[in-house]
């Protein structure tokens, strides 16, 4: 069993890869997708691509720049973004990633990376802007539909705060704090503290 020193935000996201993968091959398979990525440049040199790459959690990063972000719009920015200058002709890769959602796939694990490093990282903040435009019961993305059934919202500062699993039941949301369970209506406003999102796929 892993040991983990501290508890930091990243150890928690260490050991939740460390659970994935200990994951049989057959249950896998309800989590895994595919993945083509390419990085391109005006010049067309140094150009990378990876096809048929198979991941059991998808990260994406945040648009600290906007108060309210849609949904599809973190998954958009995600899919094509720009990168670091070319060494040859000193202008912006591009990156673009395409999934594709094999047959035998249910769930989909998503991870919001909310954290602002600064320098080196001595100082850590979690972004607080609003998620918006998520419809729970059916979101279309990468051409299917999804119902979300779990969250993992993270609570407290980066260095000691803890994680707290939220639960979809039929028309609430069981909430799991340490050893203490509550029931609420809905999730947070603004989806605002949630790091990981479970879908189900419909």
């Amino acid at each position: 069993m892993p040991h983990y020193n501290d508890n930091y935000q990243h150890d928690s996201a260490t050991a939740l890869y460390d659970l994935i993968n200990s994951l049989d091959n057959s249950s896998k398979q309800l989590i895994e997708y595919n993945m083509n990525i390419s990085q391109t440049c005006p010049c067309k040199k140094r150009c990378y691509a990876g096809n048929n790459i198979h991941s059991l959690e998808l990260q994406i990063g945040w648009l600290s720049h906007m108060n309210n972000i849609p949904f599809n719009m973190l998954l958009e920015r995600w899919m094509r973004h720009a990168s670091a200058n070319c060494n040859e002709c000193k202008q912006d890769k591009i990156i673009q990633n395409e999934v594709t959602i094999p047959p035998q796939q249910r769930y989909l694990i998503l991870e919001i990376n909310r954290f602002n490093v600064q320098n080196n990282g001595a100082n850590i903040t979690q972004y607080e802007n609003n998620i918006t435009y998520l419809n729970e019961e059916s979101q279309q993305f990468f051409k299917h539909n999804w119902k979300l059934i779990a969250a993992t919202e993270y609570k407290g500062y980066v260095r000691n705060g803890h994680y707290v699993y939220w639960k979809k039941l039929e028309k609430s949301w069981a909430v799991v704090d340490d050893n203490k369970v509550s029931i609420y209506d809905k999730l947070n406003e603004g989806l605002r503290g949630y790091r990981y999102f479970i879908f189900e796929k419909l």
